[in-house]
């Protein structure tokens, strides 16, 4: 597991939850995160596959989260 992904999946929650004026649990949590790291989706599809990402979830973070493990696939 890459701890740069970890470390990029881990600032993520925060920042979107000052923006949403929400806990940074409801976007993902850490059990989430690291199902992330672990499946390393690369399509929306696959992402809603990863326990925890539901519908709405991929919706609306997913293109965000795509987006950074794509930085980490040759990593």
């Amino acid at each position: 597991m890459d701890s740069r992904l970890v470390k990029e999946l881990k600032k993520y929650p925060f920042r979107k939850s000052q923006e949403e004026k929400i806990p940074p649990y409801l976007v993902y949590n850490n059990k989430e995160m690291f199902a992330l790291c672990e499946k390393f989706p690369k399509t929306l599809e696959e992402l809603g596959r990863v326990p925890g990402f539901k519908e709405d979830k991929v919706k609306k973070y997913g293109n965000d989260l795509l987006e950074i493990i794509e930085k980490f696939k040759d990593a």
